[in-house]
């Protein structure tokens, strides 16, 4: 593959004047804290701000996440985006479509006691469309009444983990 080096372009060009799709920039927000959350709660502790470069740039995100709960429950996550200026929505297209109770971007199954606990990952391609900072984060969905532990099973904190949420801006594509 030739690079033409007269021209200014956003990456490298493919043969037919295609560009290579790539990554511009990389975030990440991780936390050990134990956190403790019900249903329709946004966990800010995962908030990660990313200002993408060009507007036309799509942002991958990545959440892996310790999950527990206080007894049985039925658990879910969504992600969650918020436009400088603007208010923070669900990213219903990273959700299921037709539940009876919680449309989710990742269902955390089903805790049958409170010393259960397991990591859980989901991802999403989203398309902001703007240079103006972007917030990503989650939003717990525990059923009912029902606890979401996050870093920690819900009996105690005998076992520990780390989460993370990952945006990894890209260009081109």
């Amino acid at each position: 593959m030739a690079i033409n080096f007269d021209t200014s372009v956003l990456s490298l060009q493919k043969s037919n004047g295609d560009l290579l799709p790539r990554i511009i920039q990389y975030v990440e927000t991780t936390t050990t804290d134990w956190i403790t959350k019900t249903n329709g709660q946004y966990i800010t502790e995962f908030n990660t701000n990313i200002a993408p470069k060009h507007a036309s740039s799509h942002i991958l995100l990545f959440a892996h996440v310790m999950v527990g709960a206080d007894s049985n429950a039925d658990l879910g996550i969504l992600f969650t985006r918020l436009i400088s200026g603007g208010s923070v929505g669900n990213l219903g297209d990273s959700a299921g479509t037709s539940a009876s109770t919680a449309n989710v971007s990742m269902v955390t199954g089903m805790n049958v006691t409170n010393t259960q606990a397991a990591h859980y990952c989901a991802w999403h391609l989203d398309h902001p469309n703007t240079t103006s900072t972007v917030t990503y984060g989650l939003r717990a969905y525990p059923n009912g009444s029902r606890t979401m532990y996050i870093n920690r099973r819900g009996a105690d904190t005998t076992y520990t983990g780390r989460s993370r949420v990952v945006c990894i801006e890209l260009g081109d594509i």
